[in-house]
């Protein structure tokens, strides 16, 4: 939702008008906030019942009463974003990546019922293991499909799937999984103990086409774009959680008879965090405007906040953990746990390595009858 100022009467430069019009979503990040919101001691809670907190529908129903209206909308994709945003800071286990990824594949197919249960808290996943792994699934001439898929973000608890698969022909074909519950999953022991990570085998599993050759293609883009945008916009939420954490205990922590954070090294440590985070929030919040408003932009801003959100929220978690000294990694403090969820977030469904080359490529791409432009002879 965008204020109702017209950004075009306002002197506001063109690459920078995302930021006036994201000042909307702020009302809806502090309900999303509140909903999702854990107490301060959840990490001693979780440590004690030896119990991961991965699939928290019921926190997810509530997401997608305040919320849920994004899912399949690409034009509402900023509103998506913050829920992946909140649900990083909170370190929810709720499925924003699977259900926002599920019903961007479904939208503009022949799904409204589908779409319509995603809307309501209906999990949702997306059977890939990302751009740089080959397609682990086959689908056969009679729409049946088989194959395992390692990694799948939200895949243990979900209920409407997606999968991509290679076609008879050895194309790309995306397809909606007819009967999911006859899918096998594997909850898989991972550092980030927040997330629904599962390994989902199928065999001979019935399903129905959404797309296939060129415009499977084009959506498997599309995918990309929206998965890099979605686990950035998580990772800033991770990192504002260390940064609050980080300079909350640099405020109450004493030791030679002042508080931690009056030394400079402290509140350099603290001051870095905040830079860290800023700037990920700012690449990571402008690519999923570029992606609300389907400039041609997108995928570049994507990879750009891929790249750099993700690996400043690991760093921002790497300098609150410096800042808290040994407790940082300890169940005494929740401060590791949002450390490993960036870990994820890096790695998940196209790593920063495959980000930055994918920006390589966007700015080396010349256009037609003229040669590309910053491409070195080494």
């Amino acid at each position: 939702m965008e204020p109702a100022v017209v950004l075009d009467e306002l002197d506001i430069p063109a690459a920078a008008r995302w930021a006036a019009a994201d000042t909307g979503l702020d009302g809806l990040r502090r309900r999303l906030g509140a909903a999702m919101a854990r107490p301060e001691g959840f990490a001693a809670e979780l440590w004690e019942t030896d119990s991961r907190w991965r699939s928290d529908l019921d926190t997810w129903r509530e997401v997608c009463a305040i919320g849920g209206a994004a899912l399949g909308r690409r034009d509402r994709f900023a509103d998506l974003g913050a829920i992946a945003e909140e649900a990083g800071r909170a370190a929810a286990g709720v499925p924003v990546v699977g259900s926002g990824l599920a019903g961007w594949a479904l939208e503009g197919a022949p799904a409204e019922a589908e779409l319509a249960r995603l809307r309501s808290g209906v999990p949702g996943a997306l059977l890939w293991d990302g751009p740089e792994e080959p397609v682990a699934l086959r689908i056969d001439r009679a729409g049946r499909v088989s194959g395992s898929v390692a990694f799948v973000l939200d895949g243990a608890a979900a209920e409407i799937m997606v999968a991509v698969a290679l076609g008879p022909d050895g194309g790309p074909v995306v397809c909606r999984i007819d009967e999911p519950g006859r899918v096998v999953r594997e909850r898989r022991a991972v550092a980030d103990p927040t997330r629904d990570l599962a390994t989902l085998t199928l065999d001979a599993v019935p399903a129905t086409g959404l797309a296939t050759g060129d415009p499977a293609r084009a959506l498997l883009r599309g995918l990309e774009t929206a998965a890099a945008a979605l686990l950035a916009l998580d990772a800033v939420g991770s990192g504002q959680a260390v940064l609050d954490l980080a300079v909350s205990y640099a405020a109450q922590r004493e030791q030679f008879g002042r508080v931690i954070g009056s030394y400079q090294a402290v509140a350099h440590h603290c001051a870095d965090v905040f830079l860290l985070v800023a700037n990920a929030r700012s690449l990571a919040r402008a690519a999923a405007w570029a992606v609300c408003r389907d400039d041609s932009g997108a995928a570049l801003a994507a990879a750009e906040a891929k790249a750099g959100a993700t690996e400043n929220a690991v760093e921002a978690g790497r300098r609150a953990i410096q800042v808290h000294g040994g407790i940082g990694m300890t169940w005494a403090r929740p401060t590791h746990v949002h450390h490993k969820r960036a870990w994820v977030d890096r790695a998940a469904l196209g790593s920063a390595r495959h980000q930055r080359a994918r920006i390589v490529d966007a700015l080396t791409a010349a256009p037609a009858g003229r040669a590309p432009m910053y491409r070195t002879a080494f």
